[in-house]
């Protein structure tokens, strides 16, 4: 460990003393939910599976001071930071199992460690000396991500500040947007708002590691005398030629895509696979690309769904909280001529 994170890491130490100090005072219920803290024995036999991905080295140190916070332990609902929660070791390693079996799109560098549905969550590394970073914000059903706070010693230097403030065990309302800028002045801006925003899908802006974690390489387009039009392609398809245009997502899964490809001198209708087109992820919403065409595979997606077929494929909780008859009135027809083979977006560019 060199000089810097060995400084870095002692101020860490000290402003945890200094948070479990307030919680004493300011927040005994708050305090009374904090788990013991982890042994490096036990943070490294909980992140083998995970391996040779590790714990940032102020993770870790917020692990060994203690093993997430339990909000219920009151038996009434409490919470140690104002908008995320601090979940155990044992529970972010098995939630971030859950998010890469679940969703294709969730990066292998990404732990919620400050979440489950949603919250926040830090970039691992392959270095024990590496450190977090900043936190990222993150929902299930949100397109994007967030910054939330500088890095994990900024949440705890702006938890402590808001716990002095606080005059009971409970959060009043959200965290004060002053408090969170002076504490995360490269994250959040004066007035509170987030000062990056990405997408959990395209990849435009994301870090390098993530990149590389993601196995997604740079795509050069083609000059500009290669690419011809879709008037052009549908009078005579021209697989080696690529067109551009933008791709409009009609509907889709984590799987497949329809929608159509429009540029100024018509449409085409397409069928993009997640096992079959190159940078399928950019697609997601629509985006202007090039694109290279190809022909539709023997067995493609199907085209038809009806109202029970749409009923079945949203999240049972909310299925079951929605009347039947009100799913009789859908009905969903696509059409497709070709695959698109690859995307290369064009905003990126």
């Amino acid at each position: 460990m060199c000089r810097m994170q060995s400084l870095e890491t002692a101020i860490l130490m000290e402003a945890l003393e200094e948070l479990e100090d307030v919680l004493v005072t300011r927040a005994p219920v708050v305090h009374a939910g904090l788990r013991p803290g982890l042994s490096d024995r036990q943070i490294d036999r909980l992140m083998r599976p995970l391996s040779p991905l590790v714990l940032p080295l102020d993770l870790r140190v917020l692990y060994r001071w203690h093993n997430g916070h339990d909000s219920l332990f009151s038996g009434s609902y409490t919470t140690l930071f104002s908008d995320e929660s601090f979940i155990s070791l044992e529970e972010a390693v098995s939630d971030y199992a859950s998010w890469r079996e679940v969703f294709d799109m969730w990066n292998p560098l990404w732990f919620p460690a400050f979440g489950q549905g949603s919250g926040a969550f830090v970039t691992l590394g392959d270095s024990p000396d590496q450190l977090a970073g900043p936190l990222w914000d993150f929902h299930s059903h949100d397109p994007d991500i967030e910054t939330a706070y500088d890095s994990i010693l900024a949440l705890v230097s702006t938890t402590t500040a808001m716990w002095r403030t606080s005059g009971s065990d409970e959060l009043e309302g959200l965290l004060d947007a002053s408090l969170r800028h002076e504490h995360n002045p490269l994250s959040v801006a004066p007035d509170g708002r987030r000062l990056r925003t990405l997408s959990k899908y395209g990849t435009e802006g994301w870090p390098s590691d993530w990149l590389e974690a993601a196995g997604i390489e740079a795509m050069e387009p083609e000059d500009d005398d290669r690419v011809i039009s879709v008037a052009d392609f549908l009078a005579a398809p021209q697989f080696d030629r690529p067109l551009r245009g933008t791709l409009h997502v009609r509907s889709g899964s984590g799987d497949w895509m329809y929608g159509e490809l429009v540029d100024g001198t018509g449409s085409v209708e397409i069928l993009l696979l997640s096992d079959q087109t190159d940078n399928f992820r950019e697609v997601y919403g629509g985006i202007r690309a090039e694109v290279r065409l190809a022909p539709l595979p023997e067995s493609p997606p199907s085209t038809s769904f009806t109202g029970e077929d749409i009923r079945q494929a949203i999240d049972p909780g909310m299925r079951d909280l929605l009347p039947a008859s009100m799913f009789g009135r859908f009905e969903e027809h696509f059409t497709a001529d070709y695959l698109v083979a690859r995307v290369i977006p064009l905003s990126t560019l």
